[in-house]
């Protein structure tokens, strides 16, 4: 009987495991998507420079003909971003001035 119990109680301790650990990454995902949504929202009308200071050096860039230039970030390896159970992909196309005229992130688990 006390082989059965245990049995059972393992199985309980292992499925409350798991929902615990699928809630704890699922919040922080959500939290990375209000975070990353905070960061479009507040370097869409400035320019790369700032950006740049605030989170590093771009993991790609990449030069156009006419001039602009695309910049993605990856995180990981890039620690500023915030951080979450998948590969984060920022990408922001800039104007030969320097200017951010598009911001896009994508979440990829």
């Amino acid at each position: 009987m006390i082989e059965i119990t245990t049995f059972g109680l393992m199985v309980l301790a292992l499925i409350g495991g798991t929902l615990a650990r699928d809630y704890w990454r699922a919040r922080r995902d959500r939290q990375r998507a209000l975070g990353m949504a905070a960061l479009v929202a507040e370097f869409t009308t400035r320019s790369v420079r700032e950006l740049v200071v605030t989170i590093g050096e771009p993991y790609e860039l990449t030069a156009g003909t006419s001039g602009r230039s695309l910049y993605i970030w990856k995180a990981p390896p890039n620690e500023k971003l915030p951080q979450g159970s998948g590969l984060l992909t920022l990408v922001v196309t800039v104007e030969a001035d320097g200017a951010i005229s598009e911001m896009s992130w994508r979440d990829t688990t």
